[in-house]
């Protein structure tokens, strides 16, 4: 084993660590100094593994000192980021096996999170729920310990301008549940929380502990109205996050809301009773709009959905905009066919404006249902006609092939337009099939270069389908197929400039008044 421990290459000393480790022995302390004194990230992510492997059948005093080599390993922040990603799967059985070794992630973990450089990359989610699982396995002041250095890391993530993930954020969660009843454990933890630098970490963490205001003491409490009443330039989120949180505290509800207006009230109340930028907020907030708020869109929802129905039929409403790319946004064609319903006949153009702007944003999500609620409310063939043909301007970016067409209209009358209006590429494909049928090719290929010429297909699917239907018949080599080529990637180019004159460029914003990161 010495000798291994010798090689040049670290993955052979990391296979030899993994191995010994795995098994209970005895006599091998200079061995183990080896291990120690080894600064390879790959032996240290190894001698983790290898521990686990062979945790269930070590004694106490084996089990200690591993927990030394390996926790003085994790102190290095290459090790560390080497470590991590097996970290945590403690959670998972193919990985730690039915016994769990949570007394070594007990002991690794937190000092790995103090040494973790602040852009290392893992599954954030994973870590939130190791350390959630961790809960009933290991004693509260150890998981108040890998609390402290999760805070820890954060801080070194927000203090260099990364913006950290939702899930990362949520240790205040489980800090505030693992110290239920004793308050002293986590004593200046949540100062530190909402200190964090930036807005997107105090956003998130201020919602959890509100969900936690039963356990608060008197000065947590007061750390909380004291934020919300800070002269911040994002105490506008801040409330946000409050009032949209699943049970809002009466004592904040009276805080934040005016006189009036009541979360268990009426929507119409809320809507007209709250200053214009806390309800412009706190529908962005619920919302998820721009999409810096989206991680903790949708809670509240029995106060604010019923906001968000009643706005989205107020198409001159200063909120409408956001509210309907949020219900466009999740595609339920029978939901948004009966907002149109309801908005009427005077508000149908909006709508055929709005379905043509949603559909040139989005891969598939056609909502034919929509667009025959929009085109039924004109209020004659010839009106129904010049709508259907405003969007039909747009067929390059709307539809992929013939074969999308049926997807999107439902009427008869609508479908012939259409079709009338898709003529190139009706003609090419029926040109490119006496081609291949092998009848007339040379016909065949005449009509087909005279449709290019004439005018050249609209969709820059039809040309892959041409190219499929004549392969056999001309072959991979001929030149049509280049021709082709060329044609369908300047069909697409054409797409993409419709999309952009249409939609602009639509980089999302951040909300007003955020602080980075």
């Amino acid at each position: 084993m010495a000798r291994l421990l010798n090689y040049g290459e670290g993955f052979i000393r990391a296979a030899a660590a993994d191995i010994w480790l795995s098994v209970d022995r005895t006599g091998d302390e200079d061995i183990l100094r080896k291990l120690n004194a080894d600064g390879h990230p790959a032996v240290a992510s190894a001698m983790l593994d290898g521990a686990v492997r062979g945790w269930g059948t070590l004694p106490q005093s084996r089990k200690s000192r591993l927990i030394d080599i390996i926790g003085a390993q994790a102190a290095e922040p290459a090790a560390a980021a080497a470590m991590m990603p097996n970290l945590i799967r403690f959670d998972r059985v193919e990985y730690s096996g039915p016994g769990r070794a949570w007394d070594l992630f007990a002991g690794v973990m937190p000092i790995a999170l103090d040494a973790l450089p602040a852009g290392a990359e893992f599954t954030e989610a994973r870590l939130f729920n190791v350390v959630m699982e961790s809960r009933s396995k290991i004693a509260p002041e150890l998981l108040v310990r890998i609390c402290d250095s999760w805070l820890h890391w954060l801080e070194k993530v927000t203090e260099e301008g990364l913006v950290p993930d939702d899930f990362t954020l949520g240790f205040a969660d489980l800090l505030l549940d693992a110290t239920r009843g004793k308050p002293e454990m986590r004593e200046g933890r949540l100062a530190r929380a909402l200190s964090l630098r930036g807005s997107t970490a105090p956003y998130a963490i201020i919602g959890d502990i509100v969900d936690h205001w039963d356990v608060l003491t008197d000065a947590e409490r007061n750390l909380v109205v004291n934020m919300l009443g800070a002269a911040r330039p994002d105490a506008i989120w801040l409330k946000a996050s409050v009032l949209t949180s699943p049970d809002v505290p009466k004592d904040l509800e009276q805080l934040l809301l005016p006189i009036g207006p009541a979360l268990d009230g009426p929507a119409l109340v809320l809507v007209t009773g709250l200053a214009d930028d806390l309800l412009a907020a706190c529908v962005q907030a619920y919302t998820g709009q721009p999409p810096r708020l989206w991680n903790r869109a949708h809670r509240g929802a029995e106060v604010w959905q019923p906001v968000v129905d009643l706005i989205v039929r107020q198409p001159r409403h200063p909120l409408f905009g956001i509210v309907w790319e949020a219900i466009s946004g999740g595609g339920e064609g029978d939901l948004v066919r009966q907002i149109i319903l309801d908005c009427g006949r005077s508000d149908a153009e909006l709508f055929l404006d709005l379905l043509l702007r949603h559909k040139l944003s989005r891969v598939g999500d056609f909502m034919p249902k929509a667009w025959a609620a929009v085109l039924d409310q004109a209020p004659d063939r010839e009106t129904r006609t010049e709508w259907l043909c405003r969007a039909l301007i747009y067929s390059t970016a709307i539809l992929d092939d013939l074969t999308d067409f049926d997807l999107w209209l439902l009427n008869k009358d609508d479908q012939r337009i259409a079709l009338h209006f898709l003529e190139p590429d009706i003609e090419s494909v029926m040109a490119a099939n006496e081609i291949s049928d092998g009848h007339e090719p040379h016909s065949g290929m005449n009509r087909l270069l005279e449709q290019f010429k004439k005018e050249p297909p609209r969709l820059h699917g039809t040309y892959g389908q041409i190219q499929r239907i004549v392969r056999q018949e001309i072959g991979d080599d001929h030149p049509l197929h280049e021709a082709l080529e060329a044609w369908r990637l300047r069909s697409l180019k054409l797409a993409e400039a419709l999309k952009t004159h249409l939609l602009g460029d639509r980089k999302p914003a951040e909300p007003e008044g955020w602080i980075a990161p």
